[in-house]
């Protein structure tokens, strides 16, 4: 999976983020939710996460 890298953000040299993800993992480790945002500023709806856990 390849998320967007953002490089120079806020004009600071050398600065590097990624965009958000959540993952939901069952007690044996397999994915039962998983949420990644578009770009940096979306955040996940909390509501969704806390029906899983």
């Amino acid at each position: 999976m390849l998320l967007w890298s953002f490089v120079g953000l806020s004009r600071m040299e050398g600065y590097k983020s990624a965009n958000r993800a959540v993952f939901i993992l069952a007690e044996d480790g397999t994915i039962i939710s998983s949420w990644i945002g578009e770009h940096l500023v979306m955040v996940p709806v909390h509501g969704l996460i806390l029906r899983h856990i």
